[in-house]
């Protein structure tokens, strides 16, 4: 159900859609949309030190509307790990050896469906094993966003025995 109500000298739409002001029609301003992103699932399987793993972050859409805005997910790795391309999706950047990746995603996910972000990491030679690295975060941000409590989720990433 949506409700819509109008000031006077303006016009308003429905939630989602364009709307322009009586006083300047020309310029129309896009409301944001009502997508509720948050961070679904994020793994990363045992490494040994030295060796890589692959982080697997998945950011869902709760709705109700189709994300209206893009958006950005943000992967701190623990200490004693660091990032190494290649990045999936190609749109994620990190300067070399990073411990922070930052990935961009366009306006456009619909709702109920989710974008994944897939990024090797390199386990540091000198960590102990068995142990775990933590702790790592993942946050995702979109201006379209009015639920952020589900936008941060934390991570560890096992070690393992050679």
């Amino acid at each position: 159900m949506v409700v819509a109500a109008c000031a006077i000298g303006a016009s308003t739409a429905s939630a989602g859609a364009v709307a322009q002001t009586r006083d300047r029609p020309s310029q129309p301003r896009v409301t944001a949309s009502g997508s509720d992103l948050a961070v679904v699932y994020v793994d990363a399987p045992a490494a040994v030190p030295g060796g890589t793993t692959t982080l697997h972050v998945v950011v869902g859409n709760n709705g109700p509307q189709t994300t209206r805005s893009p958006f950005s997910v943000r992967v701190t790795l623990p200490n004693g790990s660091h990032a190494e391309s290649p990045y999936f999706p190609n749109t994620c950047k990190a300067p070399a050896a990073a411990m922070t990746v930052m990935c961009t995603f366009p306006a456009g996910l619909p709702s109920q469906q989710s974008a994944t972000v897939l990024i090797p990491v390199r386990v540091a030679a000198n960590v102990p094993a068995p142990g775990v690295l933590s702790p790592g975060t993942v946050v995702v941000k979109s201006p379209d966003d009015p639920d952020l409590s589900n936008n941060t989720a934390g991570f560890s990433i096992p070690t393992a025995l050679p």
